[in-house]
């Protein structure tokens, strides 16, 4: 029989006192659900290290029929200053009209920023850009029409010089032609250094 090496008081404390600094360091928490969750040094709540929204349009979704820039419900996050890579889906659904969906990005001051951007129909068509650089730019669908579904994807990296909120918004080029957001859409964002 092989003797265990004790282990002794001394190297207890010293691994409680080392897990302390490692829970210190990333203010560990978690949710009601049980996710493991710790708040950055923007002040940001993160899971697994990055920053999660989606949705909150309920089994009807949101309508947007305006052709003003409305706040898609759920998709909209507190970022701190810093670089961040983002990858934002939109679930959508069209009714057959001439308006054409539009999605546009809000953020606080942003030095820089180079995203892509695809849209997808349940049709089969498809469309994007790459190598967008202002954040602002008003992102259309087609002029569908049938009725169908869309999905809508951003990714790409952004230095933000300001903290405050980034979120998608959406209108129609004709207020009399409306588009549904389903709760399936979300955002993530991963903060570099």
């Amino acid at each position: 029989m092989v003797a265990k090496k004790a282990y002794t008081l001394s190297q207890i404390l010293a691994d409680i006192g080392s897990l302390r600094g490692i829970i210190n360091h990333y203010r560990l928490s978690t949710t009601s659900g049980g996710y493991l969750h710790y708040a950055g040094a923007d002040g940001g709540d993160y899971s697994l290290g990055q920053l999660l929204a989606h949705g909150t349009n309920g089994s009807s979704g949101q309508t947007i029929n305006s052709t003003g820039f409305t706040a898609i419900n759920g998709l909209s996050v507190n970022v701190g200053i810093g670089i961040y890579k983002f990858r934002i889906e939109v679930d959508l659904t069209t009714a057959a009209a001439a308006g054409q969906w539009e999605l546009a990005l809000t953020a606080p001051a942003v030095s820089t920023v180079d995203y892509k951007f695809f849209w997808d129909s349940g049709a089969g068509a498809a469309a994007g850009a790459v190598h967008q650089t202002t954040i602002t730019t008003v992102q259309k669908g087609p002029n569908p029409s049938v009725i169908g579904p869309y999905w809508a994807t951003y990714s790409g990296i952004v230095r933000f010089t300001a903290a405050g909120a980034f979120a998608v918004t959406a209108a129609t080029t004709v207020g009399a032609d409306t588009f549904t957001v389903w709760d399936g859409s979300t955002m993530e964002l991963k903060p570099f250094g």
